[in-house]
Order: C-alpha cells, then sequence, then structure tokens
C-alpha cells in the first residue's frame, strides 16, 4: 500500500541518519566502521574496464569491521537516495549536474547499435555503404534509455522511440525479441554477439560514450566514504 510504502522509506531513512551518526563519531575518534551503502545501474560487471571490483576488494581489506551494501538503481533513483542519505554514494552513467551533489569522474563506457542477428536491417541490399544503412537504420523501430536525454535518438535522427525503457536488461530484451535496435554497452553486448545473437551496426559511426562518475554528497565525506573513494580512484587510474 501508499502507506506502507510511505513508512518503509521512513523507516530507511531513519536508519540511514543513525549510520551517517555513527560515521561522525568514527571520525572524532580517527577510526572508521560499519558499512558502506553503494548505488550502482545495472549491469557494469562485465565491464572490465570498471574499478569497482579492485575497489571493492581493496576496501573490505581494510579490517573486519567494514563492509559494503550493494543497491542497483536507475540513476535518477541512485541520485535521490544518495541526496537523501540512504546512500553514501553511487557509482554510474549521470548525465546533468544535481545540486547538493559532487561528481567524481571515472571512466568511459562505450556503447555500439546493435539489432537481433535475424533483423531486417541486415538483410537490406544496400551495396555495402555505410550511407545506406544509415537510412535504413532511421526507418526502424528503436529501444531507448530515457535517462539518456535523447542522446540516442538523436544520434540515430529519430524523433520518437518505439519502446521507451529504464534499464539496460530491459533493453537488451526488446532488441533480442521485439524486432527493434538500440545502444547497448559493448562489453555488456559481447555474449550475445559471441554467441551469434546479436550484430552491431555502423561500428565505426554508431558510438555513444557514457562518463561514469561517483556521486556524493557535498558535505565532508566522513573517512568510511574517503577510503572507498581513495580505492576507487586508485583503480580508475
Amino acid at each position: 500500500t501508499e502507506e506502507g510504502r510511505a513508512i518503509h522509506e521512513a523507516s530507511q531513512r531513519l536508519l540511514s541518519a543513525v549510520d551517517g551518526f555513527r560515521l561522525e563519531a568514527d571520525q572524532l575518534k580517527k577510526t572508521f566502521s560499519g558499512t558502506l551503502n553503494l548505488g550502482l545501474i545495472d549491469n557494469t560487471v562485465t565491464d572490465t574496464k570498471s574499478p569497482l571490483r579492485g575497489a571493492i576488494q581493496r576496501f573490505l581489506a581494510r579490517g573486519k569491521d567494514v563492509g559494503v551494501h550493494v543497491y542497483i538503481g536507475t540513476p535518477s533513483e541512485l541520485e535521490q537516495r544518495v541526496l537523501d542519505g540512504r546512500l553514501h554514494l553511487a557509482v554510474g552513467h549521470f548525465p546533468f549536474q544535481v545540486p547538493g551533489l559532487a561528481a567524481l569522474p571515472l571512466y568511459d563506457e562505450p556503447h555500439g547499435l546493435f539489432c537481433a542477428a535475424d533483423h531486417a536491417v541486415l538483410k537490406a541490399d544496400i551495396g555495402g555503404v555505410d550511407g545506406g544503412m544509415m537510412e535504413r537504420v532511421r526507418g526502424e523501430q528503436v529501444v531507448a534509455r530515457g535517462y539518456l536525454r535523447r542522446r540516442d535518438l538523436d544520434l540515430l535522427d529519430v524523433n520518437i522511440a518505439a519502446f521507451t525503457v529504464d534499464n539496460i536488461e530491459a533493453q537488451a530484451i526488446l532488441i533480442l525479441s521485439a524486432g527493434c535496435i538500440g545502444f547497448l554497452p559493448i562489453h555488456y553486448a559481447a555474449q550475445w554477439v559471441g554467441r551469434g545473437e546479436l550484430v552491431q551496426i555502423l561500428p565505426k559511426s554508431m558510438v555513444l560514450v557514457s562518463r561514469f562518475t561517483a556521486i556524493r554528497r557535498r558535505l565532508a565525506p566522513p573517512p568510511l566514504v574517503r577510503s572507498f573513494l581513495s580505492d576507487l580512484t586508485a583503480g580508475s587510474k
């Protein structure tokens, strides 16, 4: 129910406040302990360029009194949870600067345009010319991610998406099964490309780059958060 959801969210904020108090107390004692609440966008585990795995390993090696809780959400959801204190920080693609949040650039994630291997666009007689393929692509149904704010649609010169999703897995499902095209992280799509189920279209010209950043509240971070940020940036150099 709506009331139940409101109570749950209020309890989460209360727990975050208690956790914040503990972090501030640790800061006064010049030590740190507790659980880092970390937010991530979906389907980043296959990205070998991501510093996250190494950062978490280094962070947990700091001592037995620290832990990590990982929450997966959309970019806007992660931003809200960092703002209200339910998350200490989040890593993902956040296209716009949000007041009250500080952003630390980490790395870039390339996205390519993909379709199913049996898609009609691959069977068209275009004489091997990229321009002909581009014209074919503009006539196809596109699945777009809402949080990209039309970056994908503008690159394709398409006004309206046939499907709109808020996460990468949903986009992959529709590309594989609904006869549409769309942008996916190249590292994520590689599993289906390797099985011959997906094909990248116009790999030289149809590429989007998403800048990944770590976001946190602009308040001075406690030792727990500072330590993880240090571990994170050490792996992104």
